[in-house]
C-alpha cells in the first residue's frame, strides 16, 4: 500500500481537477502522470537483476508530514472564497492538500548496483574493527595508514612477520586476552580459532571477518559502503530541503497577504522534476575525497544528528525566502502574478541546482561547478532542470509568464547569494562535527 499511495494520490488530483479546470489543464495533469509511471517503469525496467541498498528504517511519524499539506489547504480555502462556488473551493482545497502532500510524503530513495557487497552497506559503513585470517606483509604499511585515517582497527588471526616500521603498531596477544573495547591493531598468536570462536568474536555488529578477501578488498568494500550511504543521506536531505522550503514558499507569502506564488499544476510539475533528480541521479554522485578519514558510523545513532537539523533548518530557510522575495518585491513593483509567479520558480530551481552542487562533495561548492565534466549524472540533471525552468515559463495554463533574460540574472544573483550562505553552513558543519569526528 504504501508503495501504490503516491500513484492513488496523483490519480485522484487528475480526477478532481476536471470539477475545477479547464480540459487542457486536466490533460497536463494526465501527461505528467502517465511521464511519471512511464520514467519509474524505465527505471525498474534498467535495473531488475541490481542488488540495491536504502537507509534503515526510520521511526515512523506518519501525522508529522500532514501538517503543511493541511495549512496550505486552509489558506487555499480562505483565498478562493470570493471567486468560486463553495463545492470548487472545498475541490481545489483537497487538490492543494493533496499536491502538497504527495510532494512531502518520504521516498524510499535506493542506489542500485551490480555489486554483491550493496545490501550490506550500512552495517559495513559501520566497522570499527576487521577481522582477518592473514595479511601480507609487504602491503601492511601502506593499508594501516589508511586504516588509521578510517579508525578502523585490525585483528588478524594468524601470527605473521611484521615490518620493523610497523611493529609498534600491533599488540600481540592470546584468544584470552582479546578486549574489543581497546582501539588497538592486534595480533593473535599461537591460537587456530574455532567457529565457536569467529563467531563469539564477531557477534559485535562493528566486526567485519573478512575471511576469503585480501585485506585491499576489504578497505574497498568499506569505502565503497561508506560512500553509498553518504549519499544516500545527502539525497534524504536534499528531498527535505526542496520539499519543505518549497512548501513553506507557498505559506510565507500568502499569511503576508500575497496570493499563492504556486499552484498545484506547478507543484506537481516540481514533484517530477525533484523525484527523478532525488532516485535517479543524486544517489550515483562521486563519492567525497576524505571519506575514509571520518569515524566509522554508529549504527545506533540517528542518521540525522541536532547539529545536522539545525543545518538543514537554516537551509530552508534560506531557500524559502530566495522563492519568496522575488515573487513579493515583483507583485510590489506593479507585476502581474503571473511574471511574479515565473520569478519565484526561476529562483526556486537555480536554488535547485546549487543544492544539488552544494551537496555532491564537501568541497567549496564552486569547484563542484568547475569540475562539472568528471559527473555525467551531474551534468545531465543540471540540464533537465534548466530545459524544465524554461519549458515551464511557456505554459500559460500554469500561471506562469516568458521573461526577459535580465530576469533570469537576478534570480541567479539571488541563488548565487544562497550559495554564499550554504558554503558557510557547509564550512560550519565541517568545524563542528566532521572535524571532529577527524580527530
Amino acid at each position: 500500500m504504501k508503495k501504490i499511495l503516491p500513484y492513488l494520490i496523483y490519480l485522484i488530483i487528475f480526477l478532481l481537477s476536471f470539477f475545477i479546470t479547464s480540459k487542457k489543464e486536466s490533460l497536463f495533469i494526465l501527461i505528467l502522470f502517465i511521464v511519471y509511471i512511464l520514467y519509474k517503469y524505465i527505471f525498474k525496467l534498467i535495473t531488475p537483476k541490481y542488488n540495491y541498498t536504502n537507509l534503515p528504517s526510520k521511526e515512523n511519524k506518519p501525522y508529522f508530514f500532514l501538517i503543511l499539506p493541511t495549512i496550505i489547504a486552509i489558506i487555499s480555502f480562505f483565498n478562493n472564497q470570493n471567486d468560486l462556488t463553495t463545492m470548487k473551493n472545498i475541490i481545489t482545497s483537497i487538490i492543494y492538500f493533496l499536491s502538497s502532500l504527495i510532494f512531502l510524503y518520504p521516498q524510499n530513495i535506493k542506489y542500485f548496483s551490480k555489486k554483491n557487497h550493496i545490501d550490506n552497506a550500512f552495517s559495513l559503513s559501520c566497522i570499527k574493527t576487521i577481522l582477518l585470517p592473514t595479511i601480507d606483509p609487504k602491503d601492511t604499511s601502506k593499508l594501516l595508514r589508511v586504516l588509521h585515517q578510517a579508525k578502523i582497527n585490525l585483528i588478524v588471526t594468524k601470527d605473521i612477520k611484521i615490518p620493523k616500521k610497523n611493529k609498534s603498531s600491533f599488540k600481540k596477544i592470546k584468544y584470552q586476552e582479546l578486549d574489543l573495547s581497546k582501539k588497538q591493531n592486534i595480533i593473535l598468536f599461537d591460537e587456530k580459532l574455532g567457529t565457536e570462536q569467529i563467531l563469539q568474536i564477531t557477534k559485535h555488529k562493528d566486526i567485519y571477518y573478512a575471511k576469503d578477501e585480501n585485506l585491499a578488498t576489504t578497505i574497498e568494500k568499506i569505502r565503497n559502503s561508506r560512500g553509498l550511504i553518504d549519499n544516500l543521506i545527502k539525497a534524504n536531505n536534499l528531498n527535505t530541503i526542496l520539499s519543505i522550503s518549497l512548501l513553506l514558499s507557498i505559506i510565507f507569502p500568502t499569511i503576508l497577504g500575497y496570493p499563492f506564488p504556486f499552484n498545484y499544476l506547478l507543484v506537481l510539475s516540481l514533484l517530477f522534476i525533484k523525484d527523478i533528480f532525488i532516485n535517479c541521479f543524486a544517489p550515483y554522485f562521486r563519492f567525497d575525497t576524505d571519506l575514509m578519514e571520518r569515524e566509522p558510523r554508529d549504527s545506533e545513532n540517528p542518521l540525522i544528528l541536532k547539529q545536522d537539523k539545525l543545518f538543514l533548518s537554516i537551509s530552508i530557510l534560506l531557500v524559502n525566502f530566495a522563492t519568496s522575495i522575488p515573487f513579493m518585491a515583483s507583485l510590489a513593483s506593479g507585476s502581474s502574478v503571473s511574471l511574479a509567479t515565473t520569478l519565484s520558480l526561476i529562483s526556486y530551481l537555480f536554488c535547485f541546482i546549487i543544492l544539488a552542487f552544494q551537496n555532491v562533495t564537501e568541497r567549496i561548492t564552486i569547484i563542484n561547478f568547475l569540475t562539472i565534466y568528471q559527473d555525467k549524472r551531474m551534468l545531465i540533471s543540471t540540464l533537465i532542470i534548466i530545459l524544465s525552468m524554461v519549458t515551464l515559463s511557456y505554459l500559460p495554463f500554469v500561471s506562469t509568464k516568458p521573461t526577459i533574460p535580465s530576469n533570469y540574472l537576478h534570480c541567479l544573483l539571488i541563488a548565487f547569494v544562497i550559495l554564499v550562505g550554504q558554503d558557510l553552513i557547509k564550512l560550519a558543519r565541517f568545524t563542528t562535527i566532521r572535524k571532529k569526528d577527524k580527530k
